[in-house]
């Protein structure tokens, strides 16, 4: 419905509502960033510049005459409203307010004037409008009906051809949705297929690196019961021979006091029977001489004998402790070959992601600039459309009242956003085909990553089993003292 301005002066036409006049004026923002505004006169000021650039425009004189009447309603209310606070609206203390007043009230004044210079200059445009709408109604009457005609048939023309552009652009909008959603609901499908994979690989990594933990748990588990029985065979190979040793030892100390008593019989036997009494007493004490020199000699040779069994020992032992030295520097020397195996996969990995990286940036940075060439061409083509256009339309040609009051336009405001919104969805389309295609490659190389992955964890695994294969000979050679 249409109001009638409140607190206006003089009979004034009804407008429409408050949001119909208010889209004219650049919006909601415009009007409330002119009313929070601390300087009223300025902002209103700046509003009726905008009124005589709506009127220049040839606008609609309803709402131009609208907005003046808002104008002087606002100035009027900001007085009433200084009046009654008896202060400034902005409430900056600390200035002179008698100047303020004196101020206002001066560029009231110059409101006013100008309101009423630009009331005279509308009245004086309506009075040219006028005459010139009678002007071209005594030419349209006197001019030839074909060019009518040929106007009407252009104007119906254009009118279809405009309506096949919007038509043409929409089906062109709906086919590059469809398309982003695809290539949406396909980078999500490859991305959960990245995700499976990469899972799985993981799982099989998992997997291998468990069973080879079993493994050389089970492998350490069999080391360490061999260890156990080596020793408890060392031990038992000691005592025995500790026993063999002392039952030598009585039975060599049986024979020889066997042999000593056998010695002193046949000394005794020997000895002649007229001999006297200290002949055959320096014949035992030479006998047993003897038999004390031979029983020395036997006892060097065993302790030679013991000797040499010990250092045979030593020497074992020391063979031992050189092997498992051995066996653990080529343990070390396989550990560090296998760290060094595993860096350098990790930085042919890196190696081969930095060069993915490296040429999707390429890409994306080769797609951009052809993006940029293709929009230039594009702008390129709606310049030319736009000129050629404005070559048809300066064509001499009969203008009727429509034509006269509105402003020729090259390309409409429709025409470039839908341009604009064509270019942003190509731009979109080719973005999500890039980054689809982006995905894929880093999938397909998580892909091959996680299987390399496994392929290596398999090798180590297997090299480990090896590894405990060849070193369980050598740990049953071990001694107990060794392996400790």
């Amino acid at each position: 419905p249409l109001l009638p301005v409140r607190g206006a002066p003089g009979n004034l036409p009804k407008v429409p509502p408050f949001p119909f006049w208010i889209s004219h004026v650049e919006g909601y923002s415009s009007f409330f960033s002119m009313v929070a505004t601390e300087d009223w006169a300025t902002q209103i000021s700046a509003l009726h510049e905008r009124t005589a650039a709506l009127e220049a425009g040839k606008a609609e004189l309803s709402v131009v005459q609208c907005l003046q009447e808002l104008c002087t309603e606002l100035k009027l209310r900001i007085g009433a409203l200084e009046k009654r606070c008896g202060a400034p609206s902005n409430f900056v203390t600390g200035k002179d307010q008698a100047a303020e007043e004196e101020e206002k009230v001066a560029r009231s004044k110059a409101a006013e004037e100008e309101l009423a210079r630009k009331k005279a200059a509308q009245e004086e445009s309506k009075r040219k409008k006028a005459a010139e709408e009678k002007a071209s109604l005594a030419d349209a009457k006197a001019a030839p009906t074909v060019a009518q005609q040929e106007e009407e048939l252009a104007r119906k023309q254009a009118a279809q051809e405009e309506s096949q552009r919007k038509r043409a652009n929409e089906q062109a909008a709906v086919a590059a949705r469809a398309e982003e959603e695809q290539a949406r609901k396909k980078a999500a499908q490859e991305e959960a297929q990245r995700k499976k994979a990469s899972e799985a690989a993981e799982e099989e990594e998992r997997a291998a690196r468990a069973k080879a933990a079993e493994e050389e748990q089970a492998r350490k588990r069999a080391a360490q019961e061999e260890a156990q029985r080596k020793r408890a065979a060392q031990a038992a190979a000691e005592e025995e021979r500790e026993a063999r040793s002392k039952a030598a030892e009585e039975e060599l100390a049986r024979k020889r006091a066997a042999q000593e008593e056998a010695e002193r019989k046949r000394a005794a036997e020997a000895a002649p029977a007229e001999a006297g009494e200290a002949e055959r007493a320096a014949f035992a004490k030479a006998a047993e001489e003897e038999l004390a020199r031979k029983r020395l000699a036997q006892e060097e040779g065993q302790r030679k004998q013991q000797a040499q069994r010990e250092g045979e020992e030593r020497e074992a032992r020391a063979k031992v402790a050189e092997e498992e030295a051995a066996r653990k520097k080529a343990a070390q020397d396989e550990g560090l070959r296998k760290k060094a195996a595993e860096e350098e996969r990790a930085r042919a990995n890196a190696e081969e992601v930095e060069a993915q990286k490296r040429a999707a940036e390429e890409e994306s940075a080769r797609k951009r600039a052809a993006e940029e060439e293709s929009a230039r061409k594009r702008a390129a083509m709606l310049e030319s459309a736009r000129k050629k256009a404005a070559e048809q339309q300066a064509a001499p040609q009969v203008a009727t009242e429509e034509k006269e009051d509105e402003p020729v336009k090259p390309m409409t405001p429709e025409e470039i956003a839908a341009a604009k919104k064509a270019a942003d969805v190509e731009r979109k389309r080719r973005m999500a085909a890039a980054m689809a295609r982006q995905q894929k490659a880093c999938a397909a190389g998580a892909q091959e990553e996680a299987q390399q992955k496994a392929a290596a964890t398999g090798q180590e695994a297997a090299g480990l089993k090896e590894d405990a294969q060849q070193k369980a000979p050598a740990g049953q050679a071990t001694t107990g003292q060794g392996e400790e």
